[in-house]
């Protein structure tokens, strides 16, 4: 585990609009103010393939994600979850807790429209 706390911000983050900028410019605030790593957690697969049974067309793979969070917001660590049933059926507090055990999460950075969790019970309000 890294010794330092992590601010992380949660998305799918494909492609950046400017709310994916807001979120990641908010984790590197967060993470300097807090003398914490700035990160994002990310899915390998987007949800919506395994919610919806349908396949989403991308704009960028994972590896062009991951350059782009970097080049424009200089967050190198990004973090890949694979994106499976358990996942989706996991109630969002056990997510929650299960990321910040094994990721030595500080803080989470999430927008106002953003759920997870099975049935997207979670969300900022929750967290």
């Amino acid at each position: 585990m890294n010794e330092h706390k992590r601010a992380i911000a949660l998305g799918f983050f494909d492609g950046v609009h400017i709310g994916h900028a807001a979120l990641m410019n908010r984790t590197c605030e967060v993470a300097a103010q807090n003398g914490a790593m700035p990160s994002v957690l990310t899915f390998d697969v987007h949800p919506d393939t395994l919610v919806y049974g349908h396949e989403v067309p991308l704009l960028n793979d994972n590896a062009g994600r991951k350059d782009i969070i970097s080049r424009l917001f200089g967050i190198d660590d990004v973090v890949f979850i694979h994106f499976n049933k358990e996942i989706m059926h996991m109630p969002w507090k056990q997510f929650v807790d299960s990321i910040i055990r094994e990721l030595n999460v500080g803080w989470i950075v999430v927008g106002h429209d953003f759920t997870f969790g099975d049935r997207g019970e979670g969300n900022g309000d929750r967290l």
